[in-house]
């Protein structure tokens, strides 16, 4: 919809324009089944994605922040992917409530997404979580620890086995 395109391109005047002429649905899904605010995290522009986290309550979206797209991403796991670290910290440490061990269809919780991705940084990031699970397999078994090794990411690696949960076997 021209929704999610304003929100995905930061289109923040069109996206304010929007909201106040009422008549649009903020909650609503497009094809891949993202809604605006997970379009948001597409943007190049933080303000778009910081416009749906300060009127989440006026646009009724509180209750979708933490939905999934029909890969079972959410905005987390998509922040990741698109290895968008200031909207990852604002979600684990402003917005709260998201899983750091959830899992995408193909059982891929963000740190795996992040080890293939070879992003020390959010590795770094999401190793500093407390409920960070280092050892979580996704659908072909493969482990955060796995994937990094298999890339030839030395660093990523070391940083992984260096957390005090890590298993080796």
């Amino acid at each position: 919809t021209i929704l999610h395109i304003s929100a995905k391109n930061g289109q923040n005047d069109l996206l304010s324009y929007f909201y106040e002429l009422q008549i649009f649905n903020f909650m609503q899904k497009n094809n891949q089944g993202q809604t605006p605010f997970q379009c948001s995290i597409q943007s190049l522009n933080l303000d778009t994605f910081l416009f749906f986290l300060r009127n989440q309550k006026e646009l009724k979206i509180e209750d979708s922040i933490h939905d999934t797209d029909n890969d079972q991403m959410s905005a987390l796991s998509i922040a990741v992917k698109l290895q968008k670290i200031e909207i990852i910290e604002y979600l684990l440490h402003d917005v709260g409530g998201f899983n750091i061990n959830e899992q995408n269809s193909s059982k891929q919780a963000p740190l795996h997404i992040a080890s293939s991705l070879s992003d020390h940084s959010i590795i770094s990031l999401l190793l500093k979580e407390e409920n960070i699970d280092v050892n979580i397999q996704d659908e072909n078994k493969n482990t955060p620890l796995l994937i990094s090794i298999a890339n030839n990411d030395e660093e990523d690696a070391i940083l992984i086995l260096e957390h005090k949960d890590c298993k080796t076997n």
